[in-house]
């Protein structure tokens, strides 16, 4: 499993990059806790090209079974932000954290983050995971974190693409920010 991090090319450069495991040992491939699979995330430093203004972003996926698998994880990954970014730059978070807003493993990171769900000033209150259509309601467990950013808009794309309703058992979210 990877944690990919996409961008435009045209607009943003890519000034440094790296990865670690969402366990005791960050710095080796590993399976951390009570983890059902290997997990990791993804962080780069990015610079505007426009405005010569330099953000981090981190990409994870959290484990889906294990709960101190998630908090642990999370945990690692707020640490490693603070450690990776001493300069103190914007910051956004993406992932698969398989926890629902109210889960308690999400307190530390809602005082150091926002969520854009939360926070935009336009947005909706769509399931993320969706399982092929077979999902309960209230299943948002795909985040957008930011720090130092302002959300105009979020939003959960639930639109059917290449006459396929269901392109994956997650709905792709989506933020537009501005810094």
């Amino acid at each position: 499993e990877y944690m990919s991090i996409f961008w435009n090319k045209k607009t943003v450069s890519l000034l440094k990059w790296g990865t670690f495991w969402l366990s005791e040992t960050p710095d080796k491939p590993s399976k951390g806790w009570d983890a059902h699979c290997r997990r990791t995330a993804t962080w780069a430093l990015m610079k505007d090209k426009k405005t010569g203004k330099k953000f981090y972003f981190v990409n994870t996926h959290l484990d889906h079974k294990g709960t101190q698998a998630q908090a642990n994880g999370l945990k690692l990954i707020v640490d490693r932000i603070d450690s990776i970014n001493p300069e103190g730059y914007p910051m956004i978070l993406t992932g698969d954290f398989n926890m629902k807003p109210s889960a308690p493993e999400l307190k530390e990171l809602d005082s150091i983050m926002k969520s854009t769900r939360k926070v935009a000033s336009k947005t909706d209150s769509h399931n993320t995971y969706n399982e092929w259509g077979k999902a309960k309601k209230d299943m948002i467990i795909d985040y957008i974190y930011i720090s130092d950013f302002t959300c105009l808009e979020y939003s959960t794309i639930t639109k059917k693409y290449a006459e396929k309703t269901y392109i994956s058992d997650h709905y792709p979210i989506s933020a537009r920010l501005i810094f």
